[in-house]
């Protein structure tokens, strides 16, 4: 991981509260891995101190990278203003990366509304070992999901839906996913909570393996302030470190009972 300078080369407006960052920083775009994130510090300009997690939308030729931004509160939306040639301070990357799955498995991802994120950058390594996975987006509306059009051009194979109709099926995404489980299929997921619980019980039931990217407020990012802690099916260790030990996991790994959403 690395401490570095990034320059704001574009910010993307795709939808009210949704926005694209891309950012010059060669030193952690060239050693990124899909599934990993970067802390970013917001400008000194501003009283705003911690620093934000994201998951790293894209790497552009080794030298750029992009986030995938929703406005939920003052630091997003003080990061969905900032303007090309601010610098920000860049923290990563950071945690672990989706394990690359073998081209004989049948692969499904599922994503819900910004838990998309870190798909697109992986969706490339995947392409470039001809792995060819059926991708199932969900939001509760089309601005929800604006950046569906780039998931389009990237997966042969797309599903989407929406709470109320505005694109794609009706309804949620998990309302569709046993239409999808065939025997052995391999199953990566990223989304809200209560998402995840439901894949998890359908992956149970039909005893499948799944990965899942994992979403938790962080301090720090390197797993000295324990506040991203996960409960862990393993009773000796109790909790995970969502940024130190993610934020990657087996499905096996989590303790989903004890999981509050």
């Amino acid at each position: 991981m690395f401490e570095a300078r990034g320059k704001i080369i574009k910010n993307q407006r795709l939808s009210d509260r949704i926005f694209i960052l891309t950012i010059d920083c060669e030193v952690v775009a060239k050693n990124a891995n899909p599934g990993q994130f970067v802390m970013l510090s917001p400008p000194k300009i501003t009283n705003l101190t911690l620093r934000r997690p994201f998951s790293l939308y894209n790497v552009i030729d080794d030298k750029q990278l992009s986030i995938l931004l929703k406005v939920a509160g003052k630091g997003t939306q003080l990061l969905s203003t900032l303007t090309p040639e601010i610098e920000l301070s860049l923290h990563g990357p950071l945690g672990n990366g989706f394990p690359l799955p073998n081209p004989s498995k049948k692969l499904l991802i599922v994503a819900g509304g910004v838990g998309a994120a870190p798909f697109y950058f992986f969706a490339h390594k995947l392409k470039n070992n001809h792995i060819k996975p059926i991708f199932l987006l969900g939001g509760k509306t089309k601005n929800e999901i604006p950046f569906y059009e780039d998931f389009k051009k990237i997966f042969d194979s797309i599903f989407i839906t929406t709470e109320d109709g505005t694109i794609g099926k009706k309804g949620m995404i998990t309302d569709y996913l046993n239409d999808f489980i065939e025997d052995d299929i391999l199953i990566y997921a990223s989304g809200p909570i209560p998402m995840l619980k439901k894949i998890a019980l359908i992956a149970e039931k039909n005893d499948l393996d799944w990965f899942l990217s994992l979403e938790s407020y962080m301090a720090c990012g390197v797993g000295a302030c324990l506040s991203c802690v996960v409960p862990a099916k393993n009773e000796q260790q109790k909790y995970l470190r969502c940024c130190k030990d993610g934020p990657i996991f087996s499905g096996k790994q989590i303790a989903w009972e004890r999981y509050d959403c």
